[in-house]
């Protein structure tokens, strides 16, 4: 099954659900006097998209929108696991005290929005959009690093993480583009036999220099690659205690 933009539509029912439910609260924050009300809408919205999910385990396995999703069981399965996580952090939320001195609904919106993030990196079948959703689920975590206000200490955090998640972000569309380079592809299903493909040419070509050329672009990618790797994952662990106490669905689990 290979459809194309609105025969797709059929089976992007989760994902509208999401955003449907994330404008709905950007336009209920501005009128409702109860903030509790808007946690209700962000779980009602988090329930109906978690049942369409669920309803598509059932549908026939193929590519939408031009082969740039997947649907499979494979990311259904991890588009279940965070809806179940959202709904877990918006019940934890309603109990903190410091949730409630912010804007709530912004906070709903943004974990409604990390969300959609998320469906979109489990169900990715191009680069690009594995990309591009990762992008959205960094810049909400961003957000909702440094969302307490004058707390020095979780802005403080949300600036590092922006750091060092803007180098892992230019390391690893970097690497991307060495892999579009080397296969003219960034479709995961073409980028492997045209990697085989490359290999058999550099095997039967017989000028020296263009037959190494491939090996040693591998080669340098990879040392590129693992570089990153290690500076991020360094990164992290300097970054994650700091990050992991200001996040601000922490302190209501706490609590």
């Amino acid at each position: 099954m290979d459809l194309k933009n609105v025969a797709s539509l059929t089976f992007f029912l989760p994902e509208i659900i999401v955003s449907v439910t994330i404008l709905l609260l950007i336009v209920l924050d501005l009128i409702a006097q109860s903030k509790r009300s808007l946690a209700l809408i962000a779980v009602a919205g988090c329930a109906a998209a978690l049942i369409a999910t669920l309803d598509l385990y059932s549908a026939q396995p193929g590519w939408l929108f031009h082969r740039m999703i997947v649907l499979d069981n494979f990311s259904l399965f991890f588009k279940v696991f965070a809806l179940a996580a959202t709904i877990l952090c918006i019940w934890m939320s309603l109990g903190s005290n410091e949730i409630k001195q912010v804007h709530q609904g912004e906070y709903y919106t943004l974990l409604l929005t990390c969300a959609l993030g998320m469906f979109f990196m489990a169900s990715s079948s191009n680069l690009l959009m594995a990309y591009l959703s990762l992008e959205l689920v960094s810049l909400t975590s961003y957000v909702l690093t440094g969302f307490l206000p004058r707390n020095r200490r979780s802005s403080e955090a949300a600036l590092k993480y922006l750091i060092y998640g803007g180098v892992a972000s230019g390391t690893m569309i970097y690497g991307m583009s060495w892999v579009f380079g080397m296969t003219g592809s960034l479709d995961y299903g073409a980028i492997k036999p045209r990697s085989a493909e490359r290999s058999i040419t550099k095997r039967r070509c017989s000028w020296p220099l263009s037959s190494s050329w491939p090996a040693s672009a591998t080669r340098s990618s990879s040392c590129r690659f693992t570089c990153g790797r290690q500076m991020s994952i360094r990164a992290r662990r300097r970054l994650s205690p700091r990050f992991y106490r200001w996040l601000p669905m922490l302190p209501a689990w706490r609590s």
